[in-house]
């Protein structure tokens, strides 16, 4: 064969490799809109098939059997895998309030589209489709081993058999936890991109439903702390924090205004509650950017960072020569994060929630 014949089959041969791989990346060719179908069909399938973990609606409702409830909810080791974070749980709850809030904008947003007024890219809803599966898949091995619990003729909490199925639980959890946060970040990435048109009127008021994305928005950001900070770190771990976590909080303060269709105006004159509502908005708005950029910094700093030296730093029984000059800066930048730039955004959420509460009861 002649280096001509050679160089034109590797040629051939690549362009062979370059189509199939495309077709694997993008659904085999399919369009956006064929792929995205694939993920409403599929979401909706993973709800109608967990009745234990979500209700007809789609939102996280945790159903254990009594004798797991009963070890869960009687021990201090596992009452952090609890499925009680209404605002009279007051104790050690953690891994339910991630997964809940990270659910709340998944099941909002996913299906939330007309495919006759869209033209979605390929490569955005096969990422979508991506977490999905990663998110099924997670899910899979969380209700496996809960079923598994639950069909114990014998539960005996002391057992070495029991706590190690119990701490397999604690580690699936986590691993469902973080796939809600990552689908649920990707599902309002593409809302916004390729859906949401929001803007601000001239008479002041914002597009409707820009108050509930930029909630949800921040609520999955706040999930996602939770879960990189606390679940990361304590599931392998007791949990005996008596206070409320930013997330369960701002799930609370959600549910007071969660019926409401339409959060903002739509027409007559702006009364001085629904000012301040908008202003609420305007000011978180105005806040995205700064908040963004730190988030980052703090994302980076945690992939840079042992949670373990972290939280034993933290404790002050170690001095600082026992860490890097990095390593101290790293968990600095974490808590300036936390701190600061978290602890703002936290309450710019609470008070838009609540002028959002305080202007739907006054119409």
């Amino acid at each position: 064969m002649t280096k001509f014949a050679n160089k034109f089959l590797s040629a051939i041969l690549c362009m062979c490799v370059l189509g199939m791989l495309s077709f694997t990346l993008y659904g085999c060719g399919q369009t956006g809109n064929t792929i995205y179908s694939n993920v409403i069909k599929q979401y909706n399938e993973i709800i109608a098939s967990n009745t234990d973990i979500f209700d007809k609606e789609g939102n996280v409702d945790i159903q254990y059997g009594d004798t797991l409830n009963t070890a869960i909810n009687s021990n201090d080791s596992y009452v952090k895998l609890a499925n009680n974070v209404d605002e009279k749980q007051t104790y050690g709850v953690l891994f339910a309030p991630v997964f809940e809030a990270s659910m709340y904008s998944i099941n909002y947003y996913i299906k939330r589209l007309d495919f006759g007024l869209v033209n979605l890219p390929a490569n955005q809803s096969q990422k979508v489709l991506d977490a999905l599966q990663e998110f099924e898949s997670a899910l899979n091995a969380f209700t496996t081993q809960k079923h598994s619990l639950e069909a114990r003729t014998s539960f005996d909490v002391t057992s070495n058999v029991v706590q190690n199925e119990l701490n397999k639980f604690c580690s699936l959890y986590r691993d469902l936890d973080e796939k809600s946060c990552a689908l649920s970040s990707q599902v309002l990435d593409f809302y916004t991109n390729n859906i949401f048109e929001g803007v601000k009127f001239n008479n002041g008021r914002y597009s409707l439903g820009s108050a509930k994305l930029q909630f949800l928005s921040r609520l999955t950001q706040f999930a996602t702390i939770d879960q990189q900070i606390l679940v990361n770190y304590y599931f392998d771990k007791t949990y005996t924090n008596h206070e409320l976590t930013d997330t369960q909080i701002l799930l609370n303060d959600f549910d007071s205004v969660s019926s409401y269709t339409i959060w903002e105006g739509t027409q007559g004159d702006i009364s001085t509650l629904e000012q301040a509502s908008i202003d609420a908005l305007a000011t978180e708005i105005d806040y995205n950017e700064v908040f963004a950029s730190q988030y980052n910094l703090f994302n980076e700093s945690m992939a840079q960072i042992s949670l373990t030296n972290y939280y034993n730093y933290k404790s002050g029984s170690y001095n600082d020569s026992n860490y890097t000059v990095s390593e101290r800066v790293g968990f600095a930048k974490i808590d300036e994060f936390l701190q600061t730039y978290a602890t703002n955004m936290f309450n710019y959420e609470r008070t838009l929630i609540g002028s959002v509460g305080a202007y739907k009861a006054s119409i």
